[in-house]
């Protein structure tokens, strides 16, 4: 299995996300709307990484209670190796940490 590691996604991952969202999505959000939402106080966003390498994304909004997933992406190919599930966990464990229940 290849290493995945997940960090906090900054304003400087704008242009890369809104890079794969535009392989991901049809609705695809422009570099200008990912950037406002990393750039909310209520934002809570990761990016997993392989080798250095962007392969996937979440962006949320948080204001407790609740939590809310905007957008989840992982590189067709680098589907089912777990970097979606190391999203959401980092994601689930964001929200319990901002004390968002719902």
């Amino acid at each position: 299995m290849t290493d995945i590691t997940v960090r906090t996604a900054t304003a400087e991952d704008a242009a890369a996300l809104a890079s794969m969202e535009a392989v991901l999505f049809s609705d695809a959000w422009s570099e200008s709307s990912v950037s406002g939402t990393l750039a909310s106080p209520f934002a809570a966003a990761f990016v997993a990484e392989c080798g250095g390498e962007c392969i996937g994304y979440l962006l949320s909004s948080m204001l407790a209670p609740e939590g809310e997933l905007l957008r989840i992406g992982v590189h067709p190919a680098h589907r089912r190796r777990g970097a979606g599930g190391a999203l959401m966990r980092c994601f689930l464990n964001e929200a319990a940490k901002r004390g968002c229940t719902e």
